[in-house]
């Protein structure tokens, strides 16, 4: 199911220290634009679940309107999903083979 090697693991394990960091520098941008933590708080949220929805883990990239479409490209969770499905499924080949559900590996 997963690739098994200490190379991935540590691309995984990178990939998710630098989305940490991504979230945790958009909080202080948003802390020091803000006057007060309550609107921090109240201001953080917008961004975060902007960068969730367009980042391609929700909705698929076709199913944003093309008015809207601009928006990906600013999302950090885009680049670190992308990231980690590279990561895990480069240089494999995924075969059907009609089952449904779970499916065992082959």
């Amino acid at each position: 199911f997963f690739r098994p090697t200490f190379v991935n693991f540590l691309v995984f394990w990178l990939v998710s220290i630098l989305i940490s960091m991504s979230a945790e520098g958009l909080a202080y941008v948003v802390s020091a634009m803000a006057g007060d933590p309550q609107q921090a708080g109240a201001i953080a949220p917008v961004f975060i679940v902007t960068s969730m929805l367009f980042g391609g883990f929700f909705i698929g990239v076709n199913q944003i309107p093309v008015w809207l479409s601009w928006l990906r490209y600013l999302s950090f969770i885009k680049y670190g999903f992308a990231a980690v499905l590279q990561n895990e499924f480069r240089d494999r080949e995924l075969t059907y083979d009609g089952c449904t559900g779970f499916c065992p590996p082959n």
